[in-house]
C-alpha cells in the first residue's frame, strides 16, 4: 500500500499476503485509508536461455512452447552448441536434464551446453601447441 503522509511524502505499508491469506492471521490485515494506493506488482513471466546459443538472455514466456522453440527464439545453438544434453533450472534452482521437445514453464532457465568435441578440442589445442614446442626444442638440440 502506498499511503500519502503529507502533500510531498508517501510511505509504503507492506502487507504479508501469505500470513494473511494462507495462514489466516487476522493481525496481518491492514485497514485501508482514504487516498491509499494498492500496488500489485506483476510477476515477471520470462524464460531464460543461456549457454551456447546465438542470443542468450530473457525471452517472454508463452504457454505450451518447447525448449527447442525457445532456443530457436534465442537464435538457435551456436556452432559449438550441443543439440542434446540440455538442462532446465527451475525457479527453486533445481537442475534436470530435458528433452529439447519438453514444454517449458514460466521462470525456468534453459541451458544449452557445449558440444563434447568442442570441449575436447579446447583442451587438446594447448596440449598440441605445447607438444609442438617440446618436439621443436628436442629436434633443435640434436
Amino acid at each position: 500500500i502506498i499511503r500519502r503522509q503529507t502533500a510531498s511524502a508517501d510511505s509504503i505499508v507492506p502487507i504479508d499476503l501469505y500470513r494473511l491469506m494462507v495462514l489466516g492471521d487476522p493481525s496481518a490485515d491492514v485497514p485501508l485509508q482514504k487516498g491509499d494506493i494498492i500496488d500489485i506488482p506483476m510477476a515477471p513471466r520470462w524464460i531464460y536461455v543461456i549457454g551456447n546459443v546465438t542470443n542468450p538472455g530473457p525471452i517472454p514466456f508463452q504457454a505450451n512452447l518447447s525448449a527447442r522453440q525457445y532456443v530457436g527464439m534465442a537464435g538457435g545453438e551456436t556452432i559449438s552448441g550441443a543439440s542434446k544434453g540440455w538442462r532446465i533450472i527451475d525457479a527453486s534452482g533445481k537442475k534436470r536434464k530435458i528433452d529439447p521437445d519438453a514444454i517449458v514453464q514460466s521462470g525456468e532457465t534453459i541451458v544449452v551446453p557445449e558440444r563434447l568435441l568442442t570441449r575436447i578440442g579446447r583442451i587438446l589445442t594447448p596440449v598440441s601447441a605445447a607438444s609442438t614446442i617440446i618436439i621443436s626444442i628436442v629436434a633443435l638440440r640434436k
